[in-house]
């Protein structure tokens, strides 16, 4: 402007001062310049917002996946200890039992009541055994086999009494593959 002399304002006026003009570019060109950095700022700030809430999901996966590993190895755990017992117990508890009623078919004619008390409390403990290793085992956590045990349970309790005992519910299970 003040090269072709190029006046926009009145001639006299403020306005056309050589210097209120250099200051109003600068004021302007300021103007542009934080817009353009708030614009910058802005982006930068959704870029490592966006780089957190990826992080903090990463995070996230990781934990849920070791506590997924820490389920498996107790799950593992469980079976191998479940194993051991049904192996272990159940065989030594078994040969108490034969051995026992052997003892009781060779002395019909002297019945010794203690021998007769050894194989009731070794067969009980082998019905007891048996279903803690059942609840030990993962294949048996659901409500359909948890119902099936108590109707295998109970039809057996009540087998040699004058009760009939049935086991109904209204719904269907569906099996897992």
């Amino acid at each position: 402007m003040a090269i072709f002399h190029w006046r926009p304002f009145p001639v006299g006026s403020i306005l056309n001062r050589s210097l209120v003009l250099y200051e109003a570019g600068i004021v302007i060109e300021l103007i542009f310049f934080l817009v353009g950095l708030s614009y910058k700022n802005r982006n930068e700030l959704i870029i490592r917002t966006a780089e957190r809430e990826k992080l903090k999901l990463e995070n996230e996966r990781k934990e849920l996946d070791q506590q997924m590993a820490i389920m498996q190895a107790q799950q593992e755990e469980r079976n191998r200890i479940s194993v051991d017992m049904h192996d272990e117990l159940g065989g030594g508890m078994t040969a108490i039992r034969l051995m026992s009623e052997l003892a009781l078919n060779k002395s019909k004619v002297n019945a010794v009541p203690e021998l007769e008390r050894i194989s009731a409390s070794a067969n009980d403990f082998l019905m007891k055994m048996n279903a803690i290793i059942w609840s030990m085992s993962h294949s048996n956590d659901s409500l359909a086999n948890l119902l099936a045990y108590i109707r295998a349970y109970s039809l057996e309790y009540f087998e040699n009494t004058p009760y009939n005992a049935q086991l109904k519910y209204p719904w269907k299970f569906k099996q897992k593959k």
